[in-house]
């Protein structure tokens, strides 16, 4: 988890648009609310203390005890939290980690080995697919600024017709790794480890969109 966390915070960017919604989130959050003084006078705490101590050692032994049993055993997938990167095990987990619906891309330019799904704050889904030695990491979030992360300066940058939308492309030569686009208040972009050409790009981009 901790060299994927050093790979992905090398393309993260918060947008505008996400900014002002986390410090929305922040402001509307009561961190300044007096807190009830919860100091014990020491002989009070002593026995509050031994009393605790006792309940500690029978919730630990009943805790053990349960897991032997199978009793305390979930069948919810594990989830990584990690400076609000979110990792779970399904598109559907992280359509409800962001609270929008995420498209699944269809075809890849190899064959799809491992993927993984990370949400940012909540804000942003990310969808990696790698596969013989090449991947493809698809982003989504709210509203229409480039959610790439992707700022280098590429020889070639097109803008290309895809059904109705104007989507652009970025690369070296006839070669692209970056798509962006945006649609109905969302924000979109696939960047891939390999450049395909326009065409290739066509054709990908509208697996995404579907008939």
């Amino acid at each position: 988890m901790k060299k994927r966390y050093d790979e992905v915070m090398d393309r993260i960017e918060v947008t505008r648009e996400m900014r002002e919604r986390i410090l929305s989130n922040i402001e509307k959050t009561d961190i300044g609310a007096p807190q009830k003084s919860k100091v014990i006078p020491f002989p009070t705490m002593k026995k509050y203390m031994s009393a605790a101590a006792c309940f500690v050692l029978l919730l630990a032994g009943v805790f053990v005890a349960g897991h032997m049993a199978g009793i305390f055993q979930s069948d919810d997938p594990p989830v990584q939290v990690v400076n609000g990167m979110v990792e779970v095990d399904t598109l559907e987990q992280l359509a409800a980690a962001v609270g929008f619906e995420i498209e699944k891309l269809g075809t890849f330019p190899f064959e799809v080995e491992t993927t993984t799904y990370i949400s940012y704050w909540g804000e942003m889904a990310e969808v990696s697919y790698t596969g013989e030695g090449q991947t493809s990491t698809f982003r989504k979030s709210r509203g229409t600024e480039d959610n790439s992360g992707d700022f280098n300066t590429y020889s070639n940058v097109k803008e290309i017709k895809i059904g109705s939308l104007a989507v652009t492309l970025k690369g070296d030569r006839e070669a692209y790794i970056l798509a962006i686009w945006s649609a109905n208040g969302y924000a979109y972009s696939i960047r891939l480890s390999d450049g395909i050409s326009e065409s290739g790009w066509h054709d990908f981009i509208s697996g995404v969109l579907g008939p």
